[in-house]
């Protein structure tokens, strides 16, 4: 296992380095400490030839300036809440509103824009720590976050997040990696196939609020749970088909929970998260303001699986708790192991 070092540029007065770790089976992934991103993951596709099956950009500059949050660590809350307002120990919270009047991703400047501090821990794990300070985009507390990556031999790639707080605060953190499995990024992932354990799908409002209420998925365009192309051609066009960002509740097991594979290239994703739900979303609002290695983006040139707690779970009881106290220490993973089906 190799971790190759290198200088990615400078933000500020501040150096951004870009950490590669490389398995004995030739995978890579690159990170940078420009907010924990995942910049570039290496995987064969069936005839054995290595592509980058994430989205990124060669520049520097454009991490700062893109609206989309590509392969960065999302925080303090991933997702959004309403009106960016919650009530915690009788207090209410007013938080950034960036996005309209809600919350969206931890703010404005949230976990994927800040400088981390980052250390290679053994060959094959690299461990980024940010401080959050109290008041950092409206939230409580002091919050000490800690994101590990560490590609295994056996073609895992293993997100760990940890946290601790000096006062009761909320944390539900993500990867908000793109993928895209084809041979070339100028592919849409249209032609992928998506399984899920996931019965259910979080009802929203149209600004993507959660209702408080879900819906069963069977027999709908959201049943992937014997696996079918992300996209049909049969779709009536209606705004919810035109496209995916919708939370997937997850069943709650030890083994692998979603699939994503492109029978053109082979190329196999598999995710395991302790997480209970996943956000699948399929870049509907991308449009030509930026590109990838030359290719203007557009919808579904890429698709994420954030796997994550409920959103506006804090305003929600029956969503899960995403609320940390100084007494606790905060503990999730999410699994991502490639592979390839010929």
């Amino acid at each position: 296992m190799v971790i190759h070092n290198t200088r990615k540029g400078i933000i500020g007065d501040k150096e951004i380095r870009e950490y590669t770790i490389t398995n004995k089976m030739g995978l890579s992934v690159s990170l940078m400490n420009y907010g924990a991103t995942i910049t570039s993951l290496y995987t064969p596709n069936k005839d054995g030839e290595f592509h980058n099956i994430v989205l990124g950009f060669d520049n520097l500059l454009d991490y700062q300036d893109h609206p989309h949050h590509f392969g960065g660590t999302i925080g303090r809350v991933a997702g959004r809440i309403n009106k960016g307002k919650f009530l915690l120990e009788g207090k209410e919270y007013q938080l950034d509103q960036n996005e309209n009047w809600n919350h969206l991703h931890g703010g404005k400047d949230g976990f994927d824009t800040v400088i981390w501090d980052a250390e290679i821990d053994a060959d094959n794990k690299v461990v980024f720590h940010y401080l959050s300070k109290e008041g950092e985009n409206g939230y409580p507390g002091n919050l000490d976050v800690y994101v590990s990556y560490q590609l295994t031999d056996n073609n895992d790639l293993n997100i760990q997040y940890a946290a601790k707080t000096d006062k009761t605060t909320l944390f539900n953190p993500t990867n908000h990696v793109y993928f895209n499995l084809n041979d070339e990024t100028d592919k849409e992932v249209k032609n992928h196939v998506l399984k899920m354990k996931s019965s259910a799908i979080l009802e929203t409002t149209s600004e993507l609020i959660p209702t408080g209420k879900f819906s069963n998925v069977e027999g709908t365009i959201f049943d992937f749970q014997e696996g079918k192309f992300i996209y049909e051609r049969n779709m009536d066009g209606t705004p919810e088909q035109a496209g995916f960002d919708h939370a997937f509740i997850l069943e709650e097991t030890t083994q692998p929970q979603l699939w994503l594979i492109s029978p053109e290239s082979g190329r196999e994703v598999v995710m395991s998260s302790d997480f209970n739900c996943v956000v699948v979303y399929t870049g509907i609002m991308f449009n030509d303001t930026f590109k990838v290695e030359g290719i203007p983006l557009r919808p579904f040139m890429g698709v994420t699986l954030e796997a994550q707690n409920l959103p506006d779970a804090v305003n929600h009881e029956q969503f899960g708790n995403v609320i940390l106290e100084p007494t606790k220490e905060y503990q999730r993973e999410t699994s991502y192991h490639f592979d390839v089906k010929k």
